[in-house]
């Protein structure tokens, strides 16, 4: 079987649960190429890999024949600039959530995709747990949703990487770093798009973010359904659990972050009933890089493409737009 060959674009924290990704998979890609703009960032990577392809500029590594597809692990800022160089370099793109800042940034990665006939698909990794799919099988048994309960909170005692600390960079932190997340669970769940939203997003943790780091956000879907988010960054013991209620009955969908980065376990409970408990194996990167993979072998559209994800761009963005405003804003 041919590899898919695969140049990573940022070597910072995120990149190395691509990189086990990549080796859980070794069968079927290979990492050939990376690129970070501290060069010697990218080397300490390759040489603990095996790769020798390592540059300081992602324009190099697009330019290298060797390529057929990037992983785009860099700030939030970043993954318009990158994603456009990358499609019209011929490459298909894994790029890290979130897609982009604005809707239509995204929209414009979409459409220059399409005109150089690349695959693009966003980083949402939790989609692919077991537990979650599950829970999608199984969704009809509790009948009409009326409400969905999402409690995405953590604790990061400072900001694990610079980056983080930049409002230029994150776009809004909390927001484009967490809800991203919550709100793709509710809107691929839902398969709907919220009609009002409202967002309020501040700074607990002074010492530690000059960004803000908890958020409180309310959206408003056609049918009286609703999702009420609530995120920090500041949690100790952390909490992230998913509760979606229906006319008969209820799920609870609890991940709990294992002692390895980027390695969860989780609990799904259909009312009273547990369905699944334990760690997930292989990794949601793991299984993410697999549909990545097999959407190119196969010419057909990955789960969460480009395509599929803009809304949630726009949602974001109003969401940002409420937290600066004050207001309740309609979609």
């Amino acid at each position: 079987m041919i590899k898919l060959r695969i140049g990573i674009i940022g070597c910072g924290r995120i990149s190395q649960a691509h990189i086990e990704a990549a080796n859980y998979l070794k069968n079927v890609v290979e990492i050939v190429a990376l690129s970070d703009k501290y060069i010697e960032k990218a080397k300490d990577v390759g040489s603990k890999i095996g790769v020798n392809f390592c540059v300081d500029d992602y324009r190099k590594l697009l330019a290298n024949p060797k390529v057929d597809a990037v992983i785009i692990a860099l700030p939030h800022n970043l993954h318009y600039e990158a994603a456009i160089a990358s499609a019209k370099a011929k490459k298909h793109i894994l790029l890290e959530k979130p897609m982009a800042l604005k809707y239509k940034e995204a929209k414009k990665m979409v459409t220059i995709a399409k005109d150089n006939d690349v695959f693009l698909m966003i980083g949402h990794s939790r989609r692919f747990c077991d537990a979650i799919q599950i829970l999608r099988e199984k969704i009809n048994e509790i009948g009409p949703i009326i409400r969905i309960l999402i409690n995405f909170l953590v604790y990061f005692p400072e900001p694990p990487t610079e980056w983080w600390k930049s409002q230029e960079e994150t776009g809004d932190l909390i927001t484009y770093l967490q809800a991203s997340h919550s709100i793709d669970f509710a809107l691929w769940i839902l398969n709907k798009t919220p009609i009002r939203i409202f967002g309020n997003t501040f700074t607990r943790n002074n010492k530690g973010f000059t960004m803000k780091d908890e958020a409180d956000i309310f959206l408003e879907f056609p049918g009286d359904i609703t999702t009420s988010i609530h995120l920090s960054l500041n949690t100790k013991p952390p909490l992230h659990e998913y509760i979606i209620v229906g006319e008969k009955g209820s799920f609870r969908l609890i991940e709990y972050q294992l002692k390895e980065s980027f390695t969860f376990g989780y609990k799904l409970m259909l009312n009273e009933e547990t369905l699944l408990e334990g760690v997930q194996i292989p990794t949601n990167y793991s299984l993410q890089l697999k549909e990545f993979v097999e959407a190119i072998k196969l010419r057909r559209v990955p789960l969460a493409s480009g395509e599929e994800i803009l809304p949630l761009v726009k949602v974001l963005e109003k969401i940002s737009e409420s937290s600066k405003t004050g207001e309740i804003l309609n979609l």
